[in-house]
This record gives structure tokens, sequence and C-alpha cells, in this order.
């Protein structure tokens, strides 16, 4: 179908002869759909603002290649460079080859002047720093200087085989336990290696997923994902999609790809620290233990209940599983037998944070859809670890509290 345009322009199909290529190296021209517009618009607006990248932030490196018929556009705000590219003959085509810098700005201008609609009826045009609409509508947005663009594409390094295949939703229900606290920078992202094993603590509860089942390469690497990078993977990708993970040449930064018909590539920033030996903190002898056989309605419980006392307030959890919160003003007030009793050598009452405890258990449900969850600890004062029944991993530990 063709593009409806005032002036009418002949698309140069696939295979069809060259012409004046001498003089076309700095003229970029381009059809795109309008539907490919908003995926860099929801991909764009994913990205962590940051006010010191003004010049990065406004603006969006297009990139079109002739040869291979393909559209790219690149953002960054340094620490997540995101790169959509969109091949013939579904998403574009390629009429001319080149490359510019288009304000952001003019992309949602670009959005905004078009009716979404599904289909593919309705295109913008790029022409020579004119952008215009099928629907109506002639502007020429502001291009930026190319050199402001720093080079943000390093390649993996393939002699290695360093790389690991992990799906999208193990990485976001792993980060759940990583830190906001910037002040310990390696607490804020999850550690991947190179088995595609994940770790994520904040200091007061930890999730460790072994990666023995997941694919990856034959060379030991490993790095500190993100909070960021994952919320950003969480909105480019579906939860089921399976990603790929490879480090770079300098170990740097990560490139993350996947093979599901999805144009998006991240170039993500590795946190730089040393992530904690969690081993330490996991006891291996575990004395005491109950079984959650309601998981679900637990959950809803708790979340219901930890909205009543601060966000930081503990629940003691009785022996028999009796369930006693304490409230904002100090007091305590008993809230039933939500838990099952307790079984061991010696049962002690553990009190824990409300809302750390409610994350594992749904973390453990994510992660292997377990119907039953296994709670079990040392004494009052040693960290308490659950997992999913007949398996042990994943694995959450849940730091005690003083009561």
């Amino acid at each position: 179908m063709t593009p409806r345009f005032g002036l009418q322009y002949t698309p140069r199909l696939p295979g069809a002869t060259r012409h004046n290529s001498d003089k076309r190296s700095n003229h970029m021209k381009f059809y795109l759909n309008y539907n490919c517009f908003l995926e860099v618009l929801t991909a764009r607006k994913s990205l962590t603002t940051r006010t010191s990248f003004k010049v990065l932030d406004g603006n969006i490196d297009v990139v079109a290649t002739e040869e291979d018929n393909c559209v790219s556009f690149k953002f960054t705000d340094l620490d997540n460079t995101v790169v959509l590219t969109y091949d013939m003959p579904k998403f574009a085509l390629v009429l001319e080859g080149g490359r510019a810098l288009i304000q952001f700005k003019d992309i949602v201008k670009t959005a905004q002047k078009c009716k979404w609609k599904d289909g593919e009826a309705h295109y913008a045009l790029f022409d020579d720093g004119m952008l215009t609409t099928s629907l109506g509508g002639r502007w020429q947005p502001k291009i930026g200087d190319i050199t402001e663009f720093p080079d943000l594409d390093p390649a993996p390094d393939k002699k290695r085989g360093a790389y690991t295949l992990i799906r999208t939703k193990d990485l976001v229900t792993a980060a759940v336990c990583a830190s906001k606290d910037e002040v310990r920078k390696d607490f804020t992202g999850v550690l991947v290696d190179e088995t595609g094993g994940l770790c994520a603590t904040d200091g007061h509860r930890l999730f460790h997923w072994e990666g023995s089942r997941r694919e990856c390469g034959n060379t030991p690497w490993c790095g500190i994902v993100s909070r960021t990078t994952i919320a950003l993977l969480d909105k480019l990708y579906g939860a089921n999609d399976i990603l790929t993970i490879e480090p770079t040449d300098d170990g740097s930064k990560v490139i993350i790809s996947t093979d599901s018909n999805r144009p998006a590539r991240v170039i993500a920033q590795l946190v730089n620290g040393q992530f904690p030996d969690f081993t330490k903190v996991v006891p291996t002898k575990l004395d005491n233990r109950r079984r959650i056989v309601n998981p679900t309605d637990l959950l809803k419980r708790l979340r219901l209940e930890a909205k009543a006392i601060a966000k930081t307030g503990t629940m003691l959890v009785k022996p028999d599983g009796e369930v006693i919160k304490a409230l904002p003003d100090g007091g305590r007030l008993s809230i039933g037998q939500l838990f099952e009793p307790a079984e061991g050598t010696e049962v002690t009452q553990i009190a824990v944070n409300i809302n750390y405890i409610a994350d594992a258990i749904q973390q453990l449900m994510d992660a292997t859809g377990t119907d039953v969850v296994i709670w079990e600890w040392v004494d009052e004062d040693m960290p308490t670890v659950l997992r999913a029944e007949n398996t042990s991993t994943p694995t959450a530990v849940v730091m005690p509290m003083q009561w």
C-alpha cells in the first residue's frame, strides 16, 4: 500500500536499481508506521530522567540504512541506552539512508498529529529534515549536532562465549529485594552470573535463585544489573520473553536483547561495586518450620494489615500461628491465627517486617507457581528462610525484627 501524501513518492523496492548514490550521502528519507512511533514514545518515556543529561534526553539518534532497509532509533540517559530497530517490509520502507538527531518533542508532535489506529495504513515520511504525515500536517523538526551524541554501541565479547538467557519475569521478581538507597550502590541491583543465577538484597531481606537450569555460555562472568534497568526491561519486553544478556569487552556494560518479535535492544551500564557474599547470611541448619498452605489468602490479609501499621512495622508470629501486629502508636493487636502451628526442636516465636514477609511469599509464588510455601528458622535472632515446597531454589531470606 502506498502512503498518501500531498506529493507522491515512488518507493524503491528491494532489488531496484540505485540512482545518484553519490549525491545522497547526507540525505535521509524513509517511511515509518505510526505504531512504531508509539513504541518509540513508550520506550523513551520509560528511561530514567536526569536533568544533567538534557542534551541527550532531548534528542533521538535516527539512522536509516538503505542497504538492509531498516530504521533505528537510539536514545539514552547514559546508564541505559535503548535501540529500537524496524525492518522491512512490515515496519519501515527506507528510500535513502542517512543519520540525524531529531528532538524528542518532534517525535511526540508527530504522534499527536496522527490518529492512532491499528494496521499499517497510516505513515509518516521523514524526507531530508521534513516530517510529513499521511493524515495531513508537515513541519521541519529541529535537527541536532550528531557529534553531541556519544558512541553507545559496544560489542559483546563473542570469543569469550559469555552470555546467559533469563526470563524478564525472573529479573523483575528478584529485583523486589534490591535496595532503593543509593548509599550502598552494590545493593541497588540484581547480581547476575554466567549460570543465570540471580541474587538481590537490601540488607533486610534477600532473594537468591540458582541458575543451573538456565541456558548459558561457558565463560565465568557476573555483573550487577541496576533496578532502573530492570524496570525498563519490564516495560519494553513481555513477562515471559527470554532475554539474552551478554557482557561487553570491558565488562562495564551488558547488551540485552530477545529473539521474540520485539524491536528493542538495551545497552545497560552495570552497577559499579562488589556484591557481598550473601551465602554467609543464609543459615544451613534450620530446626523449625511451618507450612503456608494458603499463600494467596494469607497475602491478601497481610497486605490489608500492613496498611494499618507503619511501613517498617513489625508483626510477631507465635508458635501456634497467632499473629500480633505492632501499631504506629506503640500498641499491639492480635489479628488471629493466620499461620499453621510451627514444628521443630526449639519452636520459638518470630518477629518480622510484615511487608518483607509478604514480598517474600509473593516472590516465591511468582517464581515457581507454588501453592505451598515452607518457612524455616533456627531461633528468633537468626535469619528466616522461605522456599517453595519440594525445591531448594529460589530462596527468600527475611531478617528478624526486635520485639
